[in-house]
Parts: structure tokens; C-alpha cells; sequence
């Protein structure tokens, strides 16, 4: 035989007994290769991973022997076989040092705490151009002996995937190597997590642990100035304890509302999920759209699952923006006082272990978006990591709002002490979102809020003091109801009052919403935005005033020949005095008051000019009008506070004409000479008539003026003489002379 078929069969010898080794390595479960085996077990799993190691030192080839070493290591921690892994690593030869080192670090990285690292380990985020395909994803994926977990839309423009990472690699080291080598991919990113943001410092309280009568009329030195039970109008069984409704003035808002014309609005809640059988939920929840979203991106209806919300968080929230009112029982949302038909809450469960990851959240908002959600609310965050926001999050969040979508965030619950800082938060920060600061039952930033230039507006959050009184209470898992405060509990009292907003304005943008919502807030703090409160304290019931648009309809040529026109618009209604101003202008003029009225229509005998001259309606010129809705609000939490606020109508035109002769008639004499012209005069004042006559290819004006034939009040002419055997043509329109002027109506051809 020889010396090269030798080595051959030697080769194969050795390799064939390394896959059986292998193949017998790969037999043993978790439980026989474990750290709590039996010593006998343990000291088999150490020998046969010692051999292993041996028979793979005899590879030369270093591509062959490094596979080798990945597959018996991959066996290795895939059952958390620290015997083997300890056996194999001081046995196989300095050729797998580094891969072995990797692998060691990975197992460490994938052994801590993923809520302490602040991300999800085995896995990355990539973002690439949407021309990238999911096979070339998938082919890289594998290239780093990794799959490709699940593909999102995240933009107009780009794609964000998951994969998962080979045991080899931690995370740091999987984003240096395919950012490095990738160039397909945009960017790479950790999948970082988030906290329901009343987790960290505040808690919550069973209400059957509370004595809700007693403390609801009880007084205390530091609060005898407020009324313990609230003053909101519905039957709800703890509607008296709903305090954070009257901060927002959200019965005025629920009149206001009532009383015009709504559409019914689309509210995502990117949360813990919702109690599906929660009696106080079931008539605003969506069962066919709400869903669970897992870490493989894949999803499953909460209505399929034997809990839609196992943590509670998201129930919570979802009562505060939309329990049902006045149906007798717990609580009202803030978004269904008076109309609970007009909200639709889609509940997308992204949580797992407390925490919220981007992979979830992304797929979360492109959900949203997909489904035709109009608001969404985002009761979790965490600081910055490394004080950088997640970039992937931030981008669906941008396209969420492109697609004129409202994103409402809580600012966050603070330092582990309880402690509201001003430390970089998001997604909250994103200047695309709504960030929400809590406030207390006395108007005072909550302790445990964080604040900051980044901030955008307050709204109550409870104080956390395990109180009804200072809390906020809501609906809870396992169809109870629940006191909790947290920056949590704000975000969502904001967004019932966006969506307020939008039902009754649906053509509202994201920047139309913002600006009425940051006008109208109550001034806290230092005065204008500050870093404590932000543009103040939401304010419901003029922010939906201020959202609502009426609609002006404009009429003209009434019977009633003094009156030149007539305008009726949609009624609003609301605590406060109501009333309507009528603008109008002249061509490119200025806007002039033309009336106030406190009525739902006006009609106008003349236009006033800016020096309240009042000349006639002039044709042939443009006239402009809107109305102005005018509202005093006079807020009982706030002593004296009465301020008034506006919202325009949108902007009817008329351009008057010269009303036109009608039924013009011709009849020609016996003798072929001449022409009887007949017709019926218009019915207002006008100066008289042009005649005009076709003969030989040219129109001419008949009678002595050039402007006019007849004068006004005549209903005939006739035209002679005419030469026999030609053929003539007539036709008519009413003259009207203003200030030397002279106006037409159009011409009307006889017949």
C-alpha cells in the first residue's frame, strides 16, 4: 500500500471517528450533560468530550478543524453542557484558542441579566435599503452561521430584520463583523430593551385594598383646598375617584364632542396587551385586530390566548384612554365620556420579561400603521444607552408620523430613588412623539417624573402614594381595577385627548394636533415651555374646541331681494359662552366684521366696507367669508382662569353676477322688415338692456348708447328696418351701473 493511500484512509479513519463521535455527543440530553449530573454521568460527558478534542487535533486543515471545533462547542452550550464545554476547551489545541475564547464570552454575554444590559442577547437588528431581498438577508445571516428571525418595513425607503446570532458571537462582535463586511447593510443595531415606565419606582393598588369612602371624604391639612371626589358626570361605578378627568376638563370636552359631527378614531396601545374579557373594555377594545407580537415576529390574537395581558400594565392604560362610560360599572376612559362608538383600541402585546425590545416595538408601529391607527400610545422607555437613541426606533417613529400619525410617549419614571432626572429618555426624546411629564393631584411635576428641554407637555400622573385620592385608577387584569401612577398613566390621558381631537376633526395633522394641543395646555411653572412641565398641563376641553373646524355654507339670490346672503354652519357646543363672528372681504381687501351673532346662521342685507360704509353687492367682484367660533372657558381648578379661545371655519367665496333677461323670444312682421324682441326683465334694479344684432359676420350694439339699447323696466324692442331675404340674429343681457361702472350679465340669444 502506498504512503499516500495510507494517509488517506488514515485521514477518512479519523474523520470518520470524530462524526460518530460527534453523532454520539449529539444523543445526549440536557439532564445527562448538565451541571447537576450524577458524577458518573459528568465524568462519561468529560472523557467523551476529551476524545473528542483529540481525534479533532489530528486535523491539519485548519478550515476542517474550525468547523470541527464550532460544531462540538455548538453541541456543547446548546445543552448547557458546562462539563464538556470545560473537558473539550483544556483538551482541543491552541489552533481553537480564539474560537474558544469567543464562545466563552458569548455564554457569559448570554448569562447576565438582559433587563441590566439594557438589550436582548443572540440578537441583532440590521437595516438595510429595501432593494435588499430577504434571501440575500438570509444568505448573510448564514454566512455568520446565524438565521434570519423576521423582516419589517420600517420606512418608505428601508427594511429592519432580526437575526439571530450564532452561539460563537456577542453581540458587540456580531455588529463589528457584518457592519465591517455587509455592505448591503444600511446599519446594525442592538436590540435594545425598554421598561413599562411605572415599574421602576411606582407601584400599584388593588382597589379592594383601599377604603374608597372614607378616603374620599377625608380632608387634610395639605389638601383641604380641593374637593376629594370629582365632579365628572358619569354613572361610572368610580367615576367620584376619576379626579385626573377634571385636571383635563374632560367634561367639557365629552359636550363638546357630543354635540358635532365625529368620525370614529383608531388608537394603537403598544403594551403588556389587554384583559380581552374586561367588561369595562369589551365595547372599545378591537378583538380581530388586537395581537400578540413575539420576539420570532411572528403574532397571535389575544383573543386566541389564555391571557391577553398576564402583567396588567396594559389594561391599565388602555382604560384611562378608552373604558366605557356611563355604562354603570368601574371607570370611564378619557376618550369615551359621552360617545363611546367613536374609539377603536387596537392592543398590541410587545412585552416579554417586563420589557419591551425594538424588534417588538418596530414591528409593533408598522402594525399600527398597516391597520389604519391614527394615535399611538407608548407607556415604556429606558435612558439612553451610552447616551445614543436607538436609531432603527426612532426612524419608525418619524414614518409613523409621516404617515400623519400621532405617537404619544411617557417621559419616564426617574432614577432608582425615585428621583425624576433629565437624562436622555426615548423613545420619548424623539422630537417626532409627544412626550408626556405626570403632574399630581395639586398641578406640581410628580416626583418621580423625569423633565427636561425634550419634554413636550404635562398631564396627571398620580402621585404614588398607594391612594385613589392621588393616584390614577383604572382598569386592571382579571376584570379588576387598579390606582397606579407613573409617567405611564400621563401618556395615555394625553392620547384620549388627541384622539378627542381627531374625531372631530379626521383632516387634522400630526402638526395641526400638536399646535392645538400645546396651546391650549395650562400654563405651569415658569411661563411659556419649561423644562418641568413643558408647554403646561393638558387642557381636553379646548384642545378639542380648537381641533373642531365649522363648516360654513354660504347661499345667495334669496327671495328676499334686500338680502344678498345667507350663511348657516354646524353648531358647537361646550361649557363656556359660545358665539360666532362673520368676516367678509372685498376682492383682495381686509377681513371686516360683518356680525356676531350667538345663532347657528346670519344673513347679510349689505357688506360693510372698513369704514362700516355698506354699497351694494358689486357683480363681477370676489367676496370672501369665514366665521370665527369664539369660547370663555372658565376653569373651576384654576381660580379666575378664564381665557377665550378661537377656531376658524374654512373660507366660502361668491362671485355675484347681473341676473340675465330670460325667455328672450323674436318674431319678424309680415312684411319681412322688421324684428318683435320679447323677454321677461330680471327682478332687481338694473340700469337697462344691450341689445345686439348679427348681420354679415359682426355683432352690433343697437340704440343710441353703447352700453345699453333700453332702458330698465322695458320687456320689448323692435328692430327696423331690415332688408328682405337676409338672415339676422339677436341676443340680450341685463346692464347694471355702479359709481360710473358698467356691469353685464351674460348675453341670451333670442329665439
Amino acid at each position: 500500500m502506498s504512503k499516500l493511500l495510507k494517509l488517506t484512509i488514515l485521514s477518512l479513519t479519523i474523520i470518520a471517528l470524530a462524526v460518530l463521535i460527534f453523532a454520539v455527543c449529539d444523543t445526549l440530553t440536557a439532564d445527562h450533560t448538565s451541571s447537576k449530573d450524577s458524577p458518573s454521568k459528568a465524568k462519561t460527558t468529560t472523557v467523551k468530550a476529551e476524545e473528542k478534542a483529540e481525534v479533532l487535533n489530528e486535523i491539519s486543515d485548519k478550515a476542517e478543524f474550525d468547523q470541527g471545533v464550532r460544531n462540538a462547542l455548538d453541541s456543547y452550550y446548546t445543552k448547557n453542557d458546562t462539563a464538556g464545554v470545560r473537558a473539550f476547551s483544556e483538551n482541543i489545541d491552541s489552533r481553537a484558542d480564539t474560537i474558544v475564547s469567543d464562545y466563552a464570552s458569548a455564554a457569559t454575554e448570554r448569562s447576565k441579566s438582559e433587563s441590566s444590559l439594557g438589550y436582548k442577547t443572540g440578537q441583532i437588528c440590521v437595516v438595510t435599503k429595501k432593494s435588499v431581498t430577504k434571501a440575500q438577508l438570509k444568505a448573510i445571516a448564514e454566512k455568520y452561521r446565524g438565521e434570519l428571525v423576521s423582516v419589517t418595513e420600517l420606512s418608505d425607503t428601508e427594511n429592519f430584520a432580526v437575526l439571530k446570532l450564532s452561539l460563537e458571537y456577542t453581540t458587540d462582535k456580531a455588529l463589528s463583523l457584518i457592519e465591517s463586511n455587509e455592505k448591503t447593510i444600511e446599519y446594525v443595531q442592538k436590540d435594545n430593551l425598554y421598561k413599562l415606565t411605572d415599574e421602576e419606582s411606582c407601584d400599584t393598588t388593588a382597589l379592594a385594598n383601599l377604603a374608597f369612602d372614607n378616603e374620599a371624604n377625608s380632608s387634610t391639612a395639605a389638601d383641604n383646598s380641593l374637593s376629594k371626589k370629582a365632579v365628572i358626570q358619569t354613572n361610572d361605578a368610580y367615576s367620584s375617584y376619576q379626579w385626573y378627568l377634571d385636571k383635563i376638563c374632560a367634561t367639557q370636552a365629552w359636550t363638546t364632542q357630543a354635540s358635532v359631527k365625529t368620525s370614529k378614531v383608531r388608537v394603537a396601545v403598544i403594551d403588556s396587551g389587554c384583559d380581552m374579557n374586561h367588561p369595562d373594555l369589551k365595547s372599545t377594545v378591537n378583538r380581530s385586530l388586537s395581537i400578540r407580537i413575539y420576539n420570532n415576529g411572528k403574532s397571535r390574537k389575544l383573543t386566541s390566548l389564555s391571557s391577553g395581558d398576564s402583567v396588567g400594565h396594559g389594561t391599565h392604560v388602555t382604560g384611562i384612554i378608552g373604558a366605557t362610560g356611563n355604562n354603570g360599572i368601574g371607570v370611564t376612559g378619557v376618550a369615551t365620556g359621552y360617545t363611546n362608538s367613536k374609539l377603536d383600541i387596537v392592543a398590541i402585546n410587545v412585552v416579554y420579561k417586563g420589557s419591551v425590545s425594538d424588534s417588538a416595538a418596530i414591528k409593533a408601529i408598522a402594525y399600527a400603521r398597516k391597520k389604519g391607527c391614527k394615535v399611538i400610545n407608548c407607556s415604556w422607555g429606558s435612558y439612553a444607552y451610552n447616551n445614543k437613541y436607538s436609531r432603527a426606533e426612532r426612524t419608525a417613529i418619524a414614518t409613523a408620523v409621516k404617515k400623519n400619525i400621532v405617537v404619544v410617549c411617557a417621559a419616564g419614571n426617574g432614577n432608582k430613588y425615585g428621583q425624576g432626572v433629565t437624562t436622555k429618555w426615548t423613545p420619548g426624546d424623539s422630537s417626532s412623539a409627544i412626550e408626556v411629564i405626570a403632574t399630581n393631584r395639586f398641578d406640581t411635576k410628580a416626583a418621580y417624573s423625569n423633565y427636561g428641554k425634550a419634554k413636550d407637555i404635562s398631564a396627571p400622573g398620580g402621585s404614588n402614594m398607594n391612594s385613589t385620592y392621588y393616584d390614577i385608577v383604572s382598569t386592571w387584569k382579571g376584570k379588576t381595577y387598579k390606582a397606579s401612577a407613573g409617567t405611564s398613566m400621563a401618556a395615555p390621558v394625553v392620547t384620549g385627548i388627541v384622539a378627542m381631537m381627531r374625531s372631530v376633526n379626521s383632516k387634522l395633522t400630526v402638526k395641526q394636533v400638536k399646535s392645538a394641543l400645546y396651546s391650549t395646555a395650562t400654563d405651569l411653572g415658569t411661563s411659556g415651555k419649561d423644562s418641568y412641565y413643558g408647554y403646561g398641563l393638558a387642557n381636553g376641553s379646548r384642545a378639542v374646541f380648537r381641533s373642531f373646524k365649522p363648516t360654513l355654507k354660504a347661499y345667495y339670490g334669496t327671495t328676499s331681494s334686500n338680502i344678498i346672503a345667507g350663511f348657516s354652519w354646524n353648531a358647537i357646543s361646550g361649557t363656556g359662552n359660545t358665539y360666532y363672528k362673520l368676516y367678509a372681504k372685498v376682492g383682495n381687501g381686509s377681513w371686516i366684521l360683518q356680525g356676531t351673532t350667538t345663532n347657528t346662521s346670519i344673513e347679510l342685507y349689505k357688506i360693510r366696507d372698513a369704514n362700516g360704509n355698506t354699497p351694494v353687492f358689486l357683480p363681477g367682484t370676489k367676496y370672501s367669508y369665514f366665521l370665527k367660533a369664539y369660547n370663555n372657558y372658565s376653569v373651576e381648578n384654576y381660580a379666575g382662569s378664564k381665557t377665550t379661545y378661537t377656531q376658524n371655519s374654512n373660507v366660502v367665496t361668491f362671485t355675484p353676477a347681473v341676473s340675465a333677461p330670460t325667455e328672450p323670444k323674436i318674431t319678424r312682421n309680415t312684411d319681412g322688415t322688421g324684428a318683435q324682441l320679447n323677454w321677461t326683465p330680471v327682478s332687481t334694479n338694473n340700469a337697462g338692456y344691450q341689445i345686439q344684432r348679427y348681420y354679415n359676420k359682426t355683432w352690433t350694439t343697437l340704440g343710441a348708447d353703447s352700453h345699453y339699447t333700453v332702458a330698465s323696466g322695458t320687456a320689448s324692442y323692435y328692430d327696423s328696418p331690415l332688408l328682405p331675404g337676409k338672415t339676422y340674429q339677436y341676443r340680450i343681457r341685463s346692464v347694471q351701473l355702479y359709481n360710473g361702472t358698467y356691469y353685464y350679465s351674460k348675453y341670451i340669444l333670442f329665439k
